[in-house]
């Protein structure tokens, strides 16, 4: 949906002209979403085998079953990813 790095960005700005998202606050709530740590480097193998792992143990699935990744959506994954990352349901 968004081609570009920061895509998202540029579109919540478009979506709220009236909210001033290149503030102070705004900068500092980048920051502190880049500096998270908790659930670890995407660029490490372990930390997403422990996400799917966990993603898949939610859900009673197998992690090991190429059938359980074929009936997971990308929303799905997207949900938990968000969940993890900023404590929302």
């Amino acid at each position: 949906m968004f081609a570009k790095q920061n895509g998202w960005r540029k579109a919540l700005r478009l979506a709220y002209p009236e909210v001033k998202f290149d503030g102070e606050e705004w900068k500092k709530q980048v920051r502190k979403r880049n500096q998270h740590k908790e659930m670890g480097d995407w660029r490490d193998q372990e930390s997403r085998r422990q996400f799917f792992c966990e993603f898949a143990e939610e859900r009673g699935l197998d992690p090991l079953s190429p059938v359980t990744w074929g009936n997971v959506t990308k929303r799905q994954i997207t949900k938990k990813l968000v969940t993890k990352c900023y404590g929302t349901s």
